[in-house]
């Protein structure tokens, strides 16, 4: 089972490298997938780069037979941990959540720090730390635990968020 994600470059980061062009994630190999909508999440890098992207949100049931989003986590777990695949979330205003690597901290040369993402993050209350590594933005997660596209408010709130950490870091330097 495959599924495309496509990247949409939201605003540039301090290299302006471009996201990259559509690429494939394998999904899980057996699972039964009900069709179900894209879902829209959103990725800083630790260059700065805000990147919306899409993945399928198709369900399946995971090892437990719960319903699992087998291609969205797959394509997150390919953006913020591609080595190690352990990936946490921490919850954010307005329903978000952002997702990180478990290990980033203790891998800084694969993970290196994202100061605007983190300053992100603590504009939509999270606590102050340095977060490491790029950084996943997703929607809601219903009581059945599937995620939700970010919505057209939430992508706002978070491309404000990101302007004003740009435009404070370029003012550092």
């Amino acid at each position: 089972m495959r599924a495309i994600t496509r990247s949409n470059q939201v605003a540039g980061g301090a290299h302006g490298t471009p996201p990259p062009r559509d690429h494939l994630i394998i999904g899980c190999a057996g699972a039964e997938q009900v069709p179900g909508p894209t879902v829209r999440y959103a990725v800083i890098t630790p260059e700065g780069l805000l990147m919306v992207r899409e993945a399928v949100g198709d369900t399946g049931p995971d090892e437990w037979g719960e319903p699992y989003q087998h291609e969205l986590w797959t394509a997150v777990r390919d953006q913020v941990d591609p080595d190690g695949g352990a990936v946490n979330g921490v919850p954010l205003a307005g329903g978000m959540r952002a997702k990180v690597a478990d290990a980033a901290d203790h891998l800084p040369r694969v993970h290196p720090p994202n100061p605007v993402g983190s300053a992100v993050l603590i504009s939509l209350s999270c606590a102050p730390r340095v977060w490491r590594g790029s950084i996943a933005i997703m929607g809601e997660e219903t009581d059945e635990g599937i995620t939700t596209s970010l919505t057209a408010d939430q992508l706002d709130t978070l491309a404000g968020a990101h302007r004003r950490a740009l435009s404070f870091y370029a003012r550092c330097r």
